[in-house]
């Protein structure tokens, strides 16, 4: 088994999102962030890396992130 740890794309400013008066647990992903974690991703799959299960909190940008691995790795199941 191995394990590979993913840190999520960059996601808003904290100090914006504050603003909102909505918990950080909901702060997303930027559209920059996703477009720069999608090439990330398709990298992995050109070395030949599987990827069968995904781990994440339920933080949003977290699960966002999940999501643009799973989007790729289609047999992946995503586990919060």
């Amino acid at each position: 088994m191995k394990l590979i740890l993913i840190r999520h794309a960059e996601a808003g400013s904290r100090d914006e999102f504050q603003e909102t008066g909505k918990p950080d647990s909901l702060r997303p992903i930027t559209a920059r962030g996703g477009q720069k974690f999608e090439k990330m991703v398709t990298a992995l799959e050109k070395l030949g890396i599987e990827i069968n299960v995904i781990g994440t909190s339920p933080y949003a940008r977290t699960y966002q992130t999940a999501q643009l691995v799973a989007d790729k790795y289609r047999s992946a199941k995503i586990e919060k």
